[in-house]
């Protein structure tokens, strides 16, 4: 039954007729063309009208922010400058009421770097030498003081016998 439409249609516009659909429809209407297109601009307009007033809302949001931005961080900034110069007060005061503590904790300060900074080979040699050295004269004076400390205490063994030895008649001359 379709097939038999379509051809009736083809047959009517080849004798050039109009189909029956466009016949029919309401598109065909006078007046009808015009208004849906003055409902589709006015839509359009309407669109343009509403993503225009978006644009701009955002437009302000986003000044309002960055001008909001803008004063938080001047006002930041001037918070820290008057935190730095207090500081800074304090440190002086301190300072010159403390100047000895200062240098001592400077001079800690580059002991600390001194030795987290590596040993090159040319260091630890050296340091080993002069290790070996110090340990040699320590040994040397050690074995020195233990000699003299030894002669002296059997010079003072002997000198002690020999008072005890002599104090021996005179304490049996009295018996």
């Amino acid at each position: 039954m379709r097939e038999s439409n379509t051809s009736t249609t083809t047959a009517a516009q080849d004798a050039g007729e109009e189909p029956w659909l466009e016949s029919h429809s309401s598109a065909s209407k006078p007046g009808l063309k015009e208004r849906a297109g003055e409902k589709l601009s006015a839509a359009r307009d309407k669109a343009s009208a509403t993503a225009n007033e978006f644009a701009e809302g955002a437009k302000q949001r986003l000044h309002d922010t960055s001008e909001n931005a803008k004063a938080r961080y001047s006002q930041t900034r001037d918070q820290v400058a008057a935190k730095a110069a207090e500081t800074k007060k304090g440190v002086q005061s301190s300072f010159e009421r403390h100047p000895l503590a200062y240098m001592a904790g400077a001079v800690a300060a580059g002991v600390a770097l001194g030795l987290a900074i590596p040993r090159s080979r040319k260091e630890r040699s050296k340091i080993a030498e002069t290790g070996q050295k110090l340990r040699s004269a320590a040994s040397r004076a050690k074995d020195e003081a233990t000699r003299a400390a030894r002669s002296a205490a059997d010079a003072a063994s002997e000198r002690f016998e020999e008072e005890v030895k002599d104090s021996e008649p005179a304490a049996h001359e009295k018996d």
